[in-house]
């Protein structure tokens, strides 16, 4: 298989990032960006795994298919010992899986294994903990889990849900379906909202309690009612990407969002407002949320939808400038930790070009 540039420069830094995993197969634990979480291994080790397995299946180089293997064995563990969810962080006032997110990237991680390695016991697990996490069928959406395993309410942002349902979908890209799948596209309905500029609401939508309402008109009388654009701007090109990810796994996308709809997001994502962004990539600050990886979030929409080819070189200079010169990425976020983590999106275009099968 040929490798471009672009699988040149992830192979690199991947390599670089080798000396990096424990023992035990685990990688550093970031802090979730700008949030600045205390974190767990958990996730950055399913990140590097998803990695690890593109490298492993790129370049059948046994130094990437042995550390897939621990970051794999360190994962299966990790999911065998947590009755419930697997915690990510220990962030006070907060869940400790963030949200249906956390079990999206356990998902993700070990189905990478399962393919790539042949690893039954990961995909085994994998179709597990997708199973393991009820689907509300009044909100159309995934409830959470504790970690004992209590089941605690639907996660109400919805680029969890989207991401969620787009791991859990790789699971299925060989056969039908799953049907709690279908009941989430078929809920675009009511839990996937615009604004008028095509930006993808934050939040699904909640049943307008009375306690609820009051908040608001509470929340508004302090002045605390805040413009969503900046985070829904942020958030944008990453429900792009998690609906690429479910269309490459063979969900039809676009009948259930609507061509209309899909349109107006696409436009959202090659409008002026995302433009700037991508044209500065120091752009993270401790009051924005969100990734450096937002051009191959959005390269990969615009190959899964708008049918463009993959700008390898555009990739590369993006990620070199994100990056930095000591390849740390500290220059542009708060967490380089976790963004050289999250870079393993980008080996998912590497693959869209090679037409590679099935989809990791």
């Amino acid at each position: 298989m040929t490798i471009g540039a672009l699988a040149h420069l992830l192979l690199r830094e991947l390599e670089r990032d080798l000396s990096l995993q424990s023992p035990a197969g685990s990688f550093p634990a970031g802090r979730n960006g700008a949030y600045g979480d205390p974190e767990t291994p958990a996730r950055t080790t399913s990140h590097y795994l998803v990695a690890l397995c593109h490298a492993y299946r790129f370049t059948e180089d046994e130094r990437f298919g042995e550390a897939a293997r621990r970051a794999a064995n360190y994962m299966k563990r990790v999911v065998a010992l947590s009755p419930g969810c697997v915690v990510m962080r220990h962030a006070p006032g907060k869940d400790h899986a963030n949200g249906i997110l956390g079990p999206a990237f356990v998902i993700e991680a070990l189905h990478a294994a399962g393919i790539v390695l042949a690893d039954s016991e990961a995909m085994e697990l994998a179709q597990d903990h997708y199973r393991q996490h009820p689907f509300d069928d009044d909100r159309k959406a995934w409830n959470t889990l504790s970690p004992s395993g209590t089941v605690t309410p639907v996660d109400g942002t919805f680029n969890h849900q989207l991401y969620f349902a787009a791991a859990a979908n790789l699971l299925f890209q060989s056969s039908q379906t799953d049907t709690r799948i279908e009941r989430f596209l078929n809920g675009f309905s009511t839990t996937l909202n615009l604004r008028d500029d095509g930006r993808v609401v934050h939040a699904i939508v909640q049943r307008q309690t009375i306690a609820r309402r009051l908040r608001k008109v509470i929340s508004r009388g302090l002045g605390r009612s805040t413009d969503p654009l900046m985070k829904e701007r942020d958030y944008h090109l990453y429900n792009c990407y998690a609906f690429a990810l479910l269309g490459a796994g063979g969900a039809p996308v676009t009948r259930h969002v609507g061509e209309a709809r899909m349109d107006r997001i696409a436009a959202f994502a090659g409008g002026k407002a995302v433009g700037r962004l991508l044209a500065r990539p120091a752009w993270h600050t401790p009051q924005r949320s969100g990734t450096e990886t937002r051009l191959a979030d959005k390269q990969y929409f615009d190959a899964m939808f708008l049918d463009r080819p993959v700008d390898e070189a555009e990739l590369c200079a993006y990620l070199d400038a994100t990056l930095g010169p000591d390849g740390s990425g500290a220059l542009v976020s708060p967490d380089p930790v976790m963004y050289r983590a999250r870079c393993y999106r980008y080996w998912r275009l590497v693959q869209h070009s090679a037409g590679t099968t099935p989809v990791l």
